[in-house]
Order: structure tokens, then sequence, then C-alpha cells
């Protein structure tokens, strides 16, 4: 399973590394003849950066933890 989290994380870091791309580069996308606006490429490099950072830590082998499971946990 660990190489299966090597490759999802590698291919949502090199689609993040794109809209990276797209934002230094000040370049719209279009799709059907509707440009997409550039905030758009900051959403997708939020998301798809999460997804990566999450891939490649589930092939490191360390147990990935809700950000708020301790909060939750401590507060009872």
């Amino acid at each position: 399973m660990n190489i299966y989290y090597v490759i999802v994380g590698g291919m949502t870091a090199t689609v993040s590394l794109a809209y990276a791309i797209l934002i230094i580069f000040r370049t719209s996308v279009v799709v059907d003849g509707f440009a997409l606006p550039l905030w758009f490429s900051y959403i997708g490099i939020f998301i798809v950066g999460c997804i990566s950072f999450v891939s490649f830590r589930l092939a490191s082998g360390r147990k990935t933890r809700a950000i708020f499971a301790r909060r939750l946990y401590d507060s009872n």
C-alpha cells in the first residue's frame, strides 16, 4: 500500500506545482471558452497540496490524526 501513497503523493505534488506555476506567471486557465479566475488556483493549490502532504505522510508510516482530535478529546 505504501507505493500507492507515494504515487498519489507524487501526482498531486505535480498538480500542485502546476498550480504554483499558474500563480507565478499569472496565467488563467480557459475551459470551454470560460476563463477561470486566478483565485481558483489558490484554492486548487491548497486542496491538492493537502492531499499530497497526507499521502506522503501515510507513505512514511506515520499515523495521521485529525487536526482537532486532540482538542476534542482534551476538552472532555
